[in-house]
């Protein structure tokens, strides 16, 4: 035996091994214990951590010693009131889209990998959130809207690359999750016959629109860019950038009432009288009359890349335009389309570096689509 004799100042936690000159482990004597200050003296038996005696040469004993503790704090970002469960936020992909109502908040983040496609949390407990939806591997719903009463999904990336090419809208009732049957509806089954992939009532239907080759997760040609509902009014408003289209539906049977030729038109948002903003061309247009003739009342132009947009829910004389490119500024306008404020730096992150402000943003556009979402929540 071979009697190794070491003294500490203080109270460590400590570890300690046999080496060969060449710095491989050949035994592991402990680890994290615990060592009051003192001189103390321990042996080794000369064998290896597989019993095996070793031979006459030279070793090494090193005497690891620390006070460190470590205190799990959660995930880096992670700002759920839980660590763990079906109350936290988790996701495959970033949140895509958010929707408000009076009293809570519906979120949705694309395809998530075996998750919860829809999520909702109460104004007052935002580090709450409670899954609502479906699991389904086939779907990735990256547009939400509500009225209060019902919660409209639209999906437009088509799931995993052997899943559906499908782009459709669907919804659910705010006050039980259960799924909405419009009577203009139809049935869609995803694939086979599996509960979880069958839909008994979507709208706005497209189920052979082509995939782009490049990305798993790119959204669908013929897909929904912008999805937004009235609130008091009977208009759903579905965006179809790919067929320069606005789609509008009777918000409760779901029947197409007319269409909207648009330039690429992009996020939507309606106004708390029903009128409906548009990205659209480069432009932000506002339509008015949807229920007879709609018509372009104002039209704003000047934007670097408008990504989103959101009305304020309490007045038809704010709408605020989320402006990427080598702007990264969100924009505040009256009804007539009159500037009233413009919020962070000019360009972003991208102009002025990395260190973190609370007036520096960066809005995204890339093959997974406007990835940028406004979303105004009433007081």
């Amino acid at each position: 035996q071979t009697s190794i004799k070491f003294t500490l100042d203080k109270s460590y936690t400590t570890s300690a091994g046999v080496y060969k000159t060449d710095g491989t482990l050949v035994r592991t004597l402990w680890r994290r214990e615990p060592y009051s200050a003192g001189t103390y003296t321990v042996n080794w038996d000369g064998k290896d951590d597989a019993g095996n005696t070793l031979g006459a040469g030279q070793f090494q004993v090193k005497l690891l010693y620390h006070n460190v503790q470590y205190v799990w704090e959660g995930a880096i970002a992670n700002t759920s009131q839980l660590q763990s469960g079906p109350h936290v936020y988790s996701g495959y992909l970033p949140i895509r889209d958010m929707a408000a109502t009076d009293t809570a908040m519906y979120l949705v983040a694309g395809y998530n990998e075996g998750q919860y496609n829809l999520r909702r949390f109460p104004h007052a407990t935002p580090n709450y959130p409670t899954n609502v939806g479906r699991v389904d591997s086939y779907t990735s719903f990256s547009l939400v809207d509500s009225d209060g009463t019902t919660v409209y999904m639209a999906n437009n990336e088509g799931g995993i690359n052997s899943g559906g090419t499908a782009s459709f809208v669907y919804a659910l009732k705010a006050r039980d999750n259960s799924q909405v049957t419009f009577a203009a509806g139809q049935t869609l089954r995803l694939n086979g016959n599996y509960p979880d992939q069958t839909y008994a009532s979507v709208i706005d239907l497209d189920q052979n629109s082509p995939r782009p080759a490049s990305l798993g997760f790119t959204v669908l040609a013929n897909a929904a860019t912008g999805l937004a509902v009235q609130k008091s009014g009977n208009i759903l408003a579905v965006a179809h950038r790919g067929q320069n289209v606005i789609r509008l539906f009777d918000k409760t049977s779901g029947a197409l009432l007319r269409t909207i030729s648009a330039s690429q038109p992009g996020s939507l948002s309606m106004s708390p009288s029903g009128d409906l903003w548009a990205v659209a061309g480069g432009n932000v247009v506002c339509y008015t009359n949807l229920a007879t003739n709609p018509t372009i009342a104002t039209t704003i132009t000047g934007f670097a890349n408008p990504l989103a947009l959101a009305n304020d829910p309490t007045t038809d004389d704010l709408v605020l335009v989320a402006d990427g490119g080598n702007s990264q500024q969100i924009k505040a306008y009256n009804r007539s389309g009159n500037a009233q404020w413009t919020y962070g730096q000019q360009g972003g992150y991208p102009a002025n570096g990395n260190e973190v402000r609370n007036d520096k943003l960066w809005f995204n556009q890339s093959e997974l689509g406007d990835i940028t979402f406004l979303t105004v929540a009433p007081d």
